[in-house]
């Protein structure tokens, strides 16, 4: 993975990946590990670049073949959150000393190689898959096939690293890479929460002040102020931490600006389909599944007249577990019927209220259909990301409670390669990331609680530009939809227009 490592350290990466899976203990190589990360640190002090360059690199090297044992889900994530505050320690310091030797190209290949590691890492553990993730990828270093493969003279890849002293941003373009040094993890994400309380529910009566993003847009996108006039038209975003939840299209949307965008886990992610241009509507296979309006809880009216057969108790446990009192979306019927009258009927796939449930989202018959949307409650939890799921229906057609919550760790082991599967839910950005690697090519999702009758609308006209348009085209078509509900008194708002947001391909 890293050219400059020394043989006799790929030689104990190659042995220590080869082993039986184990916990993350001091005599797996985390020792030797830190030791290497100790020279690293004291030879930057002394000035001796090389020396530091090499050391860190073997204790990245180490760290990337750590693997954790099958044990609880708890445990698990603890191992998991444990051994990634050591690697990123490990890779920021990696990070400061190549920028520091002006090797702005090298550490952004860094960057984006421990980005995409990381995100495989995080997915199969979930997945239950944990194994060896390939460091020998010779794409995993070459800048040539992210430049040939994924961009053109209309589209750029914005890739952020926060850092606990500075951050940075690449900015990489067929002409090649520029970088700039941004203010730290800290100072960045404070502002990020302001700019998003300022988009919470309450304030949406408030009239929105464009210069309550000035300052995030500036530290952001630098490269506006140098081009105010942007020739890029399709913007790839690689963020992390709590800039994944930023409003990129609504940064974009300028008087001079206004550009495709969709975020990747990785540009290697991207890489691994090798998309040369979106296809021509008619070339895809027709179809759509559509999950909407489930049955959450027995103060549901279509369960009224249903003799129920679980007790009282049984219901409580079940509203505290399984969030069985959630209200019913009262659009979300609505959208699915819309979205579904636009296909043939024996192309579509209606599962509404009870039939909105998991066993199906479970049970393979999605993977056939080249559209997926759901339309529920999201849930998500921030002690346990993998836990955090989509609400389907938690009760039976009898009246009885079952399982409705599919997690993020059940759609990593789902196979789903559809086209385009769209979450229209709350917070459900962080579930993409599960259904792309589950094989989904685009997945749109939004990036915070939106409201049910805005969402609504602003999918019936994401759809009508998805499909009048020629091409596939949903990044073109989602920022169509938002700004043409943003042009509606009503739903001026960013709150209402600004909440979605496309990972994948554009």
């Amino acid at each position: 993975m890293f050219p400059a490592v020394a043989t006799n350290a790929l030689n104990v990466a190659t042995e220590a990946a080869s082993q039986p899976t184990l916990a993350l203990k001091p005599d797996d190589g985390s020792v030797s590990a830190i030791t290497h990360f100790a020279r690293a640190q004291a030879a930057r002090k002394k000035k001796q670049w090389a020396v530091a360059q090499s050391e860190c690199e073997r204790a990245l090297c180490l760290a990337e073949t750590f693997r954790f044992a099958q044990a609880s889900a708890t445990q698990q994530t603890q191992h998991l959150e444990q051994f990634h505050k050591q690697y990123q320690r490990y890779h920021e310091f990696y990070l400061s000393l190549l920028m520091e030797r002006h090797q702005p190209e090298r550490a952004w290949e860094a960057h984006e190689r421990a980005h995409w590691w990381r995100w495989q890492k995080t997915m199969s553990n979930w997945a239950g898959r944990d194994k060896p993730i390939p460091l020998n990828d010779p794409q995993l270093s070459i800048l040539r096939d992210v430049k040939e493969q994924l961009l053109d003279d209309q589209t750029e890849l914005l890739e952020y690293a926060l850092g606990e002293t500075q951050s940075y941003l690449w900015r990489v373009t067929r002409a090649g890479v520029q970088s700039y040094v941004l203010p730290r993890r800290a100072v960045i994400e404070a502002e990020v929460q302001r700019v998003l309380n300022a988009l919470a529910p309450a304030d949406r009566q408030t009239v929105w002040r464009e210069a309550s993003l000035q300052q995030l847009r500036a530290w952001l996108l630098p490269h506006l102020k140098a081009e105010p006039v942007a020739h890029q038209r399709r913007w790839l975003i690689v963020a992390e931490g709590l800039l994944q939840q930023v409003p990129f299209g609504l940064l974009s949307a300028t008087a001079e600006t206004s550009a495709d965008i969709t975020h990747i886990p990785a540009a290697f992610a991207l890489l691994k389909t090798k998309p040369k241009t979106n296809r021509s509507l008619a070339a895809l296979p027709a179809g759509v599944a559509v999950l909407a309006d489930p049955v959450f809880g027995r103060h549901d009216e279509r369960i009224e007249n249903i003799q129920r057969k679980t007790s009282e108790a049984q219901w409580m446990l079940r509203s505290a577990t399984e969030t069985a009192l959630m209200p019913r979306l009262p659009f979300a019927r609505r959208e699915a019927e819309n979205l579904t009258n636009r296909f043939v009927p024996l192309m579509t796939l209606r599962a509404l209220g009870f039939d909105a449930n998991r066993e199906l989202a479970l049970s393979g018959r999605l993977a056939r259909y080249p559209i997926i949307h759901f339309a529920t409650h999201g849930v998500l939890n921030a002690a346990h990301p993998e836990r955090s799921g989509l609400v389907l229906s938690q009760v039976n057609e009898r009246g009885e409670p079952q399982a409705g919550l599919l997690e993020l760790r059940d759609i990593c082991r789902l196979r789903l390669p559809a086209e385009l599967i769209v979450l229209s839910a709350c917070e459900s950005n962080r579930l993409a990331e599960g259904f792309l690697y589950a094989g989904a090519r685009r997945v749109l999702a939004s990036l915070w609680p939106v409201n049910d009758a805005a969402t609504s609308e602003l999918m019936a006209r994401f759809y009508d530009a998805l499909l009048n348009n020629d091409r596939f085209a949903p990044a073109a078509a989602l920022r169509q939809a938002q700004l043409s509900l943003a042009r509606e008194p009503r739903w001026q708002h960013p709150y209402y227009w600004a909440g979605f947001a496309l990972q994948g391909e554009w």
